[in-house]
């Protein structure tokens, strides 16, 4: 996750907490979230109790298509689906 910028450099931060500088050439635009959690529910819906399309490990990334208050709707290949804020790391708290 970026968290400040300083002319061509971008300082980063991890799922961990650990910090660096990145020259921007370096990164892409996407923006990615990574699963927390075992055993994660990928839900159909950003109805928290809508239909498991998929269980999903720990450390899996996922490409954020949309965000919502509470879940997060993600691509992982070719599957779609929405997930907890609570198990994942990536989105900010007032995204």
């Amino acid at each position: 996750m970026i968290i400040a910028e300083y002319e061509n450099w971008r300082q980063i931060e991890d799922y961990e907490g650990t910090t660096g500088w990145v020259h921007h050439s370096m990164l892409s635009g996407k923006r990615y979230v990574m699963v927390l959690q075992k055993n994660a529910s990928l839900l159909h819906s950003d109805d928290r109790d809508a239909t498991i399309k998929a269980r999903l490990d720990y450390s899996i990334l996922g490409l954020i298509k949309d965000i919502k208050p509470a879940m997060v709707n993600i691509k992982i290949d070719d599957v779609k689906g929405w997930i907890a804020r609570s198990d994942i790391w990536g989105v900010l708290k007032n995204e």
